[in-house]
């Protein structure tokens, strides 16, 4: 965008030629254009606060924050990890633990709209988050019967990809034209993920993989509809799942050990709030809670690797771009 062209206004161009005649230097002159630009980037701000865009077909209004489901977003933070495994012959409690904060970085890219005109609106979200950091490692050495208490540090690398497809609640319903339809906010959802977990004890290594089908329900919904100044250009996202894991999988190359673990439930919870600078950009913060399980493997050449619990807390600050 050009500055220069973007000083409109009789007093704003008049102002202008003013500076140019007085052999004002340029910082002057940049300082003046920014200041009229960053004016009209608020007044558009406001005017999309309290506006309404058009949908995808132009037909039917809808809240310029439903733009949302129409994003790019970039996320960094930290996820406060937790591994257990019980003991199965419950001589202590637990057999092992793993846990520490990991740096984590996540990008998510929406979209919705209609595939065809004659098929009903959908929402589609594909994820990809990487996690690198140690943990602490409390747990045990066993040889034969006996059991020696051990500690160290543990590197962790963890992967995971997601794949949403969603139908929002408006595909059900219809509102008298002018009433606010809620129901375009939500959207339940079905979800297939892949997960990878490179755990680098100081002996050797493990690798977990596995894959997650979950069903849930999102909303983003915009508090510029509860008609408050002060909020109105916060934009909230909450998020509920719960599913089931699917071929888990450890394999400890140095061992010579590879198994195949027990399938277990999973559930997730998020809650973000967005901040609407421009209305193409918005700042955020994002908190996630994640429950999942693994059952014990088959007992393979006298081994067995134990069930497991793991449990996580991410808190991240993200940037979205509207498109």
């Amino acid at each position: 965008m050009s500055f220069a062209l973007s000083v409109t206004g009789g007093a704003s161009r008049a102002n202008f030629a003013r500076i140019s005649h007085k052999k004002s230097t340029w910082p002057n002159v940049l300082a003046m254009c920014f200041t009229a630009y960053a004016s009209q980037v608020w007044a558009v701000n406001e005017s999309s606060s309290v506006g309404a865009d058009k949908s995808a077909d132009g037909n039917e209004p809808v809240a310029p924050s439903a733009r949302m489901w129409r994003s790019l977003a970039l996320s960094y933070g930290s996820t406060r990890h937790h591994y257990r495994e019980p003991d199965p012959f419950a001589r202590v409690d637990p057999l092992d633990s793993e846990t520490g904060s990991i740096p984590t970085t996540q990008a998510t890219l929406r979209w919705r709209g209609k595939l065809a005109q004659a098929l009903p609106e959908i929402a589609v979200q594909a994820q990809a988050s990487y996690a690198q950091g140690q943990t602490d490692y409390n747990g045990y050495l066993q040889s034969g019967i006996t059991l020696t208490p051990y500690s160290a540090r543990t590197g962790n690398t963890l992967r995971a990809y997601n794949l949403r497809v969603g139908l929002p609640l408006n595909a059900f319903t219809r509102q008298p034209r002018g009433q606010h339809n809620w129901a375009q906010h939500i959207a339940p959802y079905a979800e297939q993920s892949w997960h990878h977990w490179q755990r680098n004890l100081t002996q050797y290594g493990e690798t977990f993989t596995w894959q997650t089908t979950s069903l849930g329900v999102m909303a983003l919904w915009p508090l510029a509809d509860l008609s408050l100044p002060q909020i109105s250009r916060f934009t909230l996202e909450a998020d509920l799942s719960t599913g089931r894991t699917h071929n888990p999988h450890m394999a400890a190359p140095a061992l010579g050990f590879a198994v195949d673990l027990g399938s277990a439930s999973t559930r997730n919870a998020v809650l973000a709030l967005h901040y609407v600078v421009t209305p193409t950009w918005l700042l955020g913060l994002r908190y996630e809670a994640q429950r999942m399980s693994f059952g014990a493997s088959p007992t393979v050449a006298g081994l067995q690797y134990p069930g497991s619990n793991q449990s996580s807390q991410s808190i991240a600050a993200s940037m979205s771009y509207q498109y």
